[in-house]
């Protein structure tokens, strides 16, 4: 298709300029591109060619007008891109209240990624007024199409009680529906949740298991629930908590977390090192690690290399 491209729109461009047989009526832009084959999912694919600079080179000003044609006849995941560009200033200016009018539009077509960035817009409250039911609403929707993310945020609102009474057990239950559809923050909330009895019957055992996947999942997906997730797990493994204490385990965990960035878990390296737990005495490391501690501002670290 992108060899012919270019011919294409130079056919585009000659029917533009036509009348239909019989009357004065000009030939619109979609019966032009209609005339030759192009209809709005293609449309919107030749956008993203654009977009991402595949077989042409990238150029978001014509991206933002083929995702223009494709809008203009109803593609949803056109304007919802067109939302994208809008809010980021892609190809054009940025226009957060433009972007909101296309989200929405995408969005009353059940375009899923349209709908939780509308429940993001109306939770964070910094382009329209703030407004907690109307998130909710926009989320649920996107939730009930097995959104993770959306059913993350579904669960959080149940959780923390944004605009509705607090609901440990839907959030519990969103939670656990988030985290089926591979939500690292739900797997890492669920295990805080049974370590802490909130909403269940304590349970270390169950804790472990959550705390385990959410370390085991995508860490670009929530990097600090990833890192929290392998932190705790060293702490388990350390104090001996519905496991026997495991100097090496809580090493590895911690070795893990520490690698994020983890301040706490860098100094827990460093005390290990200094102490010969889990490995032997070796000062060097021990000064490594505090000293990374130090400068990711564990006050305690200071302390310690003095």
């Amino acid at each position: 298709m992108i060899r012919n491209l270019k011919t294409k729109l130079c056919l585009v461009v000659l029917l533009m300029g036509l009348v239909f047989a019989g009357n004065a009526k000009a030939v619109t832009i979609a019966d032009a591109f209609e005339a030759i084959g192009i209809d709005a999912e293609k449309m919107s694919l030749i956008a993203e060619l654009y977009s991402r600079g595949v077989g042409v080179e990238q150029d978001f000003n014509k991206a933002v007008e083929w995702y223009q044609y494709a809008a203009d006849q109803g593609d949803a995941a056109a304007q919802y891109n067109l939302g994208v560009m809008h809010r980021d200033g892609t190809g054009v200016e940025p226009d957060p209240i433009e972007a909101i009018v296309f989200f929405k539009l995408a969005a009353a077509q059940n375009f899923v990624p349209a709908q939780n960035e509308l429940g993001g817009i109306y939770f964070v409250g910094k382009i329209v007024k703030q407004n907690y039911k109307e998130a909710l609403r926009w989320w649920k929707r996107a939730a009930d199409q097995k959104h993770a993310k959306a059913q993350h945020n579904v669960a959080n609102i149940y959780h923390k009680g944004y605009g509705v009474q607090p609901d440990l057990a839907e959030a519990i239950r969103w939670y656990t529906l988030a985290a089926d559809n591979g939500d690292t923050g739900s797997m890492f909330n669920l295990g805080l949740m049974h370590w802490s009895a909130e909403g269940v019957e304590q349970d270390y055992e169950e804790a472990m298991r959550w705390w385990k996947l959410a370390a085991a999942g995508d860490i670009a997906q929530n990097i600090e629930a990833s890192t929290m997730a392998r932190y705790n797990l060293g702490i388990m493994y350390y104090n001996g908590t519905d496991v026997d204490v495991d100097f090496e385990e809580a090493m590895h965990w911690f070795k893990l977390a520490a690698d994020q960035g983890n301040a706490e878990a860098q100094q827990r390296l460093g005390a290990m090192y200094a102490a010969g737990q889990g490995v032997e005495k070796d000062f060097e490391q021990a000064a490594h690690w505090y000293e990374l501690a130090e400068k990711n501002g564990y006050v305690e670290a200071e302390e310690a290399t003095g």
